[in-house]
This record gives structure tokens, sequence and C-alpha cells, in this order.
């Protein structure tokens, strides 16, 4: 399992499916915004357990586990602790969601009180192996101590994940549309925009979208514009990542997966090996997974609409705004 830990940002429908399966197929567990695999969902050992309890819980966890109640009792225990560090993380990162553990897993019991020094505790007390995966996170709000501590040098390493803007509203557009596919009770937008589209046709999606400021889409790309310039931060592209499967290149996924497992100082007995995991067709909300579908579905009045209001996400993004739609 790899020793650092790394934070993930990537933008709702911008392919955030395929870096979590590659960071996955690279050994880490996988944290935050996203429904990962069973291969990729968080398990600790009893060491790293009882770690994250005493952390959390400021007490030393160490039950004769012989007794298969006591297991019992030491495993919800231990797995709520990682509830309550992982929500503290959150806000510390000033992440777009917070957890809904609360809804979605009532018997955990929350809450319960945490050492309070757990607010100031540096980002290397957490567990290694773990990818924290964001759609967005507020760099004005993010906890001051990480950042000083990532300056330094030290974790986490942070990877950012974009595509084509056309493409992730046109795929927004459609997630909305048939949002119900989903179990989602996490984010608020599913529940106050879905009902919106599931009434519209995609071509009067994207009318909507391209009209409603509150649409879930150019603010999730706005905080994102700091993290695609910063040097410390490893850029990576949907288009690139995505292979031969979704319209793009064998030698542009090997290129952009290596340049990832050098970022974090890995070691891979076989590239060809993990690009063939990227493109999972059963992971979570996965829609149609090409590149450029926005050429196929947008009018010539959309594209031009679509540039007055977010021609500045193209630009920012460095994609090229004069392209051609087919509609």
């Amino acid at each position: 399992m790899p020793q650092c830990r790394v934070l993930l940002v990537s933008p709702p429908k911008s392919g955030t499916h395929l870096v979590q399966e590659l960071m996955v197929a690279l050994g880490f567990r996988v944290c935050g915004d996203v429904v990962p695999s069973s291969a990729g969902r968080p398990s600790f050992s009893i060491r790293e357990r009882l770690a994250i309890a005493k952390d959390v819980l400021g007490e030393e966890v160490a039950p004769d586990l012989t007794s298969e109640q006591v297991r019992e009792e030491f495993l919800a225990r231990t797995d709520a602790a990682w509830h309550q560090l992982f929500k503290i993380w959150q806000y510390r990162l000033a992440s777009s969601h917070l957890s809904m553990a609360e809804i979605a897993q009532p018997s955990m019991g929350f809450p319960f009180d945490v050492r309070p020094e757990l607010w100031s505790a540096p980002f290397s007390k957490t567990p290694t192996g773990l990818c924290w995966t964001f759609h967005a996170i507020d760099v004005w709000r993010t906890d001051r101590m990480l950042l000083a501590e990532w300056d330094a040098g030290g974790d986490p390493r942070w990877i950012f994940n974009i595509r084509d803007p056309r493409d992730i509203l046109l795929s927004m557009v459609e997630f909305l549309g048939a949002v119900d596919r989903y179990n989602v009770i996490r984010f608020p937008e599913t529940q106050m925009f879905a009902p919106i589209f599931r009434r519209l046709s995609v071509h009067q999606g994207i009318d909507y979208a391209l009209s409603d400021p509150r649409v879930p889409f150019g603010s999730y790309l706005e905080q994102s514009v700091t993290l695609y310039n910063h040097p410390k931060v490893l850029s990576v592209r949907f288009e690139d990542l995505v292979g031969p499967e979704g319209g793009g290149s064998a030698e542009r996924q090997l290129a952009a997966v290596s340049s990832v497992i050098s970022f974090l100082d890995l070691e891979c007995e076989s590239i060809e090996q993990v690009t063939s995991r990227i493109f999972n067709r059963r992971s979570f909300t996965f829609n149609k997974g090409r590149i450029g579908r926005w050429r196929e579905v947008f009018t010539s009045s959309q594209v031009e609409t679509f540039n007055k209001r977010f021609g500045y996400l193209l630009e920012a993004f460095e994609y090229d705004g004069s392209d051609a739609c087919d509609g």
C-alpha cells in the first residue's frame, strides 16, 4: 500500500471515476465525494484502528479481541471514530460537501466527543495510503496548518482533474435528468435541481443550465482555477486519462498515468496493467465516458451562449473556445 497521502480535487462530471479507478489501481483507499469499488473503500488494520481511536477519542483502546462480542463493539467504535476523523478533515479542508453519514448510517451513534487537539493535528497523523477525493475545496478557507505542512514538503500530494467544461455541463444535465437512478443523498443540488431537469429534454436542460446561475457548474470550476495554476499541484485531464475506449489515445493515457506515478513517487511493475483498469463502466455515476460529446449535442446558439457565459473557463483551463459543434 502506498505510504503517502493524496488530496484529489475533481469537479462533478469531470470524469472523477477515471482518476478514482486509477488511484484504486495504484493501491490507494478512496474516501470523500465518491463511491469507490469495494477494492478501493477505506479499510483499516487493527493497528490503524487503534491509532485512529487514540487520536480521535484520546484513549488507548486495546481490548481482548478474542471475544466475538468485544471484537464487534471494537470494530463499530473504531468505524465511528474514523467517520468523526473524516468529517473533521472535511471541515478543515473546506470541502464543498460535508459527510451525511448520520443520515446514511444512523447506527453509528453520532455525535460523540472528540479530542479538541484533533482540530489542530497535522495531516500526517491521518492514515497513509488514503486518497481524499472532493469535488471542490475553498482555497481561502482551507486549514492554514495543513497548507503550512504541505508548503514545507509534507503531505498531502495534491492532484487536480479537469475536463472540457462543455462536456462537464452536458454530463451534468444528463446526470441530473436521470438522478433517480442513483442513491445520491449527500449532495443538496440533486434534491434542488434534479426535479427540474427530469422534466426537460437534454436540449432544454442545456438551455436551462446556461440560464440559471445557481446550477452546480461554474462555481465548481471557478474554485479550481487556482489549483490548476499551482506549481505543486499535478493537473490531469479526462481527455488524456480516458484512453481509446473514450475517444482518446493509448499514448496519452500512458503518459498521464506515468505522470501520476512519478508525482507520487510510486513504483509500478506494469503501467499497462494499471491503464487497463481505469475505464470502468461499472463505476458509480458512469455516463458515456467519451471525449467531445458536446459537439454532437450542442446547437450553434447554445455554443454561442456558452462562450459568452463561460468562455473564460475554457481559457482558464486551456481548452479551445473556437471549436465548432455538429448541431
